[in-house]
């Protein structure tokens, strides 16, 4: 109870930070029936707009998680190699003082 607590004070910090409409409906592995996160009017508002979209812009709206995980994966690679790149500069101008000093 208490982790369902946790996630559902998350979601509202999501509505609240990103300005946005948000509900959230979990499957369990031990009950057949769906539960929906937040009042059923929140849920419908969030449906209504999405089906108000064109087909091309729920297409646009819609996640592929494979396709997302595939533009994490490939930002985190990025953003992990100007760190190591910044690393070895920062590396190579302390070596450098340390040089000019004669501390090594």
């Amino acid at each position: 109870m208490h982790k369902k607590r946790g996630l559902t004070k998350k979601l509202d910090e999501i509505k609240v930070l990103c300005d946005i409409d948000a509900c959230a409906v979990i499957y369990s592995p031990f009950n057949s029936t769906p539960e929906i996160w937040l009042p059923n009017s929140e849920v419908h508002k969030v449906i209504e707009k999405f089906e108000i979209l064109t087909d091309e812009e729920q297409t646009e709206a819609s996640v592929n998680h494979e396709e997302f995980l595939t533009q994490t994966i490939t930002k985190d690679e990025k953003k992990v190699k100007r760190l190591t790149e910044d690393n070895i500069d920062k590396f190579m101008k302390e070596l450098m003082y340390a040089c000019l000093n004669g501390n090594l």
